[in-house]
């Protein structure tokens, strides 16, 4: 299976083919650090099977209607954590050496809080963000 060439091709599609919820932003910074964990799920040797495009596109509408439902105006990170078990869990397939040690759930949600330590990202103070 071929996937976007590049982060930002990927990033096009999400933006052109994904449902956009007109209340609620989605930060760039954001987006970008969804659909760079879920490139780096691809190249996990972990895995059999990777989340395509499609998962991409899942977790961006998927974030939005979790912050919609919290009536916030903006996508935060625990947003897109929320989103996650049930947009790629079954998108994946753990190889056989490790399914046997790990749901995908935990597999995922381990993978997630690794990324994010390891990346750049700092999540700032909510104020005024409420509908």
């Amino acid at each position: 299976m071929e996937y976007p060439e590049s982060p930002a091709i990927e990033k096009d599609i999400v933006k052109a083919k994904g449902n956009k919820i007109d209340s609620i932003t989605f930060p760039e910074n954001l987006l970008d650090l969804t659909l760079n964990f879920i490139r780096a799920l691809r190249q996990n040797s972990d895995l059999e099977r990777a989340p395509s495009v499609r998962a991409s596109l899942g977790l961006y509408e998927r974030a939005q209607s979790n912050a919609l439902l919290e009536n916030n105006k903006i996508v935060a990170l625990n947003n897109i954590k929320s989103a996650i078990l049930s947009v790629l869990s079954h998108r994946i397939r753990l190889k056989p050496s490790i399914k046997y040690l790990k749901t995908p759930n935990l597999f995922l949600e381990e993978s997630f809080d690794k990324y994010i330590e390891e990346s750049d990202y700092k999540e700032k103070e909510k104020s005024g963000d409420f509908l």
